[in-house]
């Protein structure tokens, strides 16, 4: 995706328009559901021509929902399940980019979040749309670990893509 992220924790809603996208989609929901989902860079080949490279790191997830439009677009939200490290693109003969990846621990595993970071989130959510103010909210005063926690606010409080990848 040009500009998707999935953070661990985090749904992320998206259209699959493209029949590439599709049939990753239609791919997943006939396995175990389970997709990566890789912001591209932009760049030019050496001979001018667009194209673009996986970014190293990216989240995976499972798809939660899906609905096939009279269009033949697909609305999904995926849930963020894991950091994944890009190892490599695989030779497929599948119209999307098969990757092998590999699921990345997560270093605050365990450690609990700190008083003053629920605090931070709860000042903060009343500056957003409702879904994400409740979303926040409802994170801030359940969930106990410290990288979850982040994670889930980085989702709601950050628009921007570059954004949202760093936290990855």
């Amino acid at each position: 995706m040009p500009s998707g992220v999935l953070l661990p924790g985090a749904a992320l809603r998206l259209r699959a328009f493209d029949p590439r996208h599709r049939a990753l989609v239609y791919d997943a929901v006939a396995a175990d559901r389970v997709l990566a989902v890789v912001m591209l860079v932009q760049q030019k080949s050496a001979e001018g021509e667009p194209s673009a490279k996986l970014r190293p790191i990216a989240g995976a997830g499972v798809i939660e929902r899906e609905q096939r439009l009279s269009s033949g677009a697909i609305d999904l939200v995926v849930r963020g399940l894991s950091r994944v490290r890009i190892l490599r693109v695989l030779h497929s003969e599948r119209p999307c980019r098969v990757v092998e990846a590999q699921a990345l621990e997560e270093s605050s595993a365990g450690l609990a979040a700190p008083v003053e970071l629920r605090r931070l989130i709860l000042a903060l959510a009343p500056t957003l749309p409702e879904r994400e103010r409740r979303g926040l909210t409802e994170a801030a005063t359940s969930v106990p670990e410290a990288g979850r926690l982040c994670d889930l606010a980085a989702a709601g409080l950050f628009d921007a893509a570059e954004l949202r990848q760093s936290v990855l």
